[in-house]
């Protein structure tokens, strides 16, 4: 068994909500710990990625759920330890750091932010120079990790749009589970580049140690074909958010949590695109998505009235 979240109580229930979940709660149902069972891994081939030990998940039935699970072991496999991964950028002041290696030449682009391309990426003549590996992190206070996956995740246009300003619209074409859902989304077009769109599975996966996974992937689906008037785009977009305690001793409030994430997005946009652009649009772009995934969760968390309450997980 996998557990979500924890906290202390005296008094405590058991309510079996399928044959993976059991909610763990006192009588009055103010707080909860939602208990998963343990599933097998989907097998790598040697070398593709590792399977950590941090990483567990619902058993989830969709017919996606094979490509969600390798992605988010790969994204939770990330070890910025090791010496290949090297500082390009790093903020003091809001925490931000970029990280990156040299790899095969590919596109990279930071998913939220596609239609910032600009006219040369579909110039005929571009050439596309050897691509940089890259990851983002950072630390959010008084959020706790759910909230901000699920800011990240959601499916409501509206929240989208406060923190992605590059979505022209944001159509949900199939619901898999709670947590899953396939999306068609259409980017702001940036005269005279041609205008992408993309259609994505997204689903929020739950981690062992109090965190979440947000794994956004290219899937082809029959309501979405592509249109002859833009250029679909493909990406493996995943954000892992974990959180910690300041003060172990002092509990699990909101004053006492520190959520930290980590960003990863491999994207053909479709087009040829010179790697100095690349890299200005990801050094520009990828600190404003992450500082306002956590923004939209904050005022998401003032909305709903959350300020100064103990967060539980309440997956309904």
């Amino acid at each position: 068994m996998g557990c979500v979240c924890s906290c202390i109580c005296r008094r405590r229930k058991y309510r079996k909500l399928d044959h993976n979940v059991v909610l763990e709660t006192n009588a009055e149902e103010t707080w909860g710990i939602y208990w998963f069972k343990e599933i097998p891994k989907v097998k790598l081939k040697p070398g593709e990625a590792p399977v950590p030990a941090s990483f567990a998940a619902m058993e989830r039935v969709h017919r996606f759920s094979p490509d969600i699970e390798k992605k988010v072991a790969i994204a939770t496999g990330i070890d910025l330890k090791d010496k290949k991964w090297k500082t390009l950028r790093a903020d003091s002041e809001t925490g931000f750091v970029m990280w990156g290696f040299l790899v095969r030449p590919f596109v990279l682009l930071p998913f939220d932010f596609l239609s910032f391309l600009l006219a040369v990426s579909d110039a005929k003549g571009a050439k596309q120079g050897h691509g940089t590996s890259r990851v983002a992190t950072l630390s959010a206070s008084h959020l706790y990790a759910e909230e901000i996956a699920r800011a990240f995740w959601d499916s409501d246009p509206g929240i989208k749009s406060e923190w992605d300003p590059t979505v022209e619209t944001f159509r949900t074409v199939e619901n898999l589970t709670d947590l899953a859902y396939v999306a068609e989304i259409v980017f702001k077009p940036i005269w005279p580049a041609t205008q992408r769109d993309c259609v994505i599975c997204s689903e929020m996966v739950p981690l062992k140690n109090d965190g979440w996974a947000v794994s956004n992937q290219s899937v082809r689906h029959p309501e979405a074909t592509e249109s002859t008037e833009r250029i679909r785009l493909s990406c493996d977009v995943t954000l892992v958010v974990t959180q910690s305690w300041k003060n172990p001793e002092k509990g699990t409030k909101r004053d006492n949590v520190v959520s930290h994430l980590l960003y990863s997005a491999n994207v053909d946009p479709g087009g040829w695109v010179p790697s100095s652009l690349v890299e200005t649009l990801a050094a520009r772009e990828w600190p404003r998505a992450l500082s306002g995934v956590c923004e939209t969760a904050r005022n998401i968390v003032k909305r709903e009235g959350k300020e100064n309450r103990e967060f539980y997980v309440d997956c309904s």
